[in-house]
């Protein structure tokens, strides 16, 4: 609540703004685009979407200008006003994860929402309205990013980072292969502290364990197999999500952990 539409519109911007940098933190691609006031009513609104074809809202959006609307606003007109005249406009479908909605006095009205103004008369609040749908953000962030076969999170709501695969359980790599990990575990976890995972299960193999892994969705993952103990010990480390895999040095390896984690 606001004491006049100046305030409000004010406080609607900020919150605007915290929402921009919440979505850029879960590093998902988003769109924010005006939206349909509807029922909720209002005299501005807009959306915040994960491009998806699954999605069930269909919006306009420009490349060059960042601005779009969700056609439900008149879905008979495909046009967009943009800032510039080199727009490539494009149609596409959403899962609306967030909505911001300046209401005014439509709510505040009906219940007596007032405050004591400056001449001590009462005065009607201005109202907005503001969501994002925590658990929709999960399953929206999960139907973007997956392969038909393994989940993929971004980095920031991954259930860890990090998983660290060991040799298996009565190996020959075994005894050099832990001294290895537990080596490599605690300078990992000052890069990521508190999320990394060791899958220590003894009677699973390592291609399982891998397989497991990639289906879970963890953003890195170590193996420490059979190189780990030739003369000049390597690791293998996988990013799922880059479809990468490279063999490093334990050092080597800390070193683009650290970049990688920094980007």
């Amino acid at each position: 609540f606001d004491k006049d539409t100046q305030s409000a519109k004010l406080t609607y911007d900020q919150i605007s703004l915290a929402y921009e940098k919440i979505f850029n933190r879960i590093g998902v691609p988003y769109l924010r685009v005006e939206g349909d006031t509807g029922m909720m009513g209002g005299s501005s609104s807009h959306e915040y979407h994960f491009p998806a074809g699954i999605g069930q809202d269909s919006v306009l959006w420009c490349k060059k200008c960042s601005k779009g609307r969700n056609l439900e606003i008149d879905s008979e007109d495909n046009t967009l006003s943009c800032d510039r005249s080199d727009c490539e406009i494009e149609e596409t479908k959403g899962i609306e994860v967030g909505h911001t909605f300046l209401l005014g006095q439509k709510y505040s009205k009906v219940f007596k929402a007032n405050y004591l103004g400056e001449k001590g008369k009462p005065e009607i609040l201005e109202m907005g309205c503001y969501g994002i749908g925590v658990s929709r953000v999960l399953a929206a962030a999960a139907e973007v990013l997956s392969t038909e076969t393994e989940l993929r999170w971004p980095k920031s709501i991954a259930p860890f980072s990090v998983c660290i695969i060991p040799p298996k359980s009565g190996s020959k790599e075994e005894p050099a292969g832990l001294a290895l990990m537990e080596e490599l575990y605690s300078k990992l976890n000052s890069i990521f502290p508190d999320d990394i995972i060791i899958d220590d299960r003894e009677k699973m193999t390592i291609g399982r364990k891998l397989y497991v892994s990639r289906r879970t969705g963890y953003s890195i993952i170590i193996v420490i197999g059979k190189k780990s103990v030739s003369p000049e010990p390597t690791i293998e480390i996988e990013i799922p999500s880059e479809e990468r895999k490279i063999d490093l040095t334990p050092d080597q390896a800390l070193a683009f952990l650290h970049n990688f984690n920094s980007s």
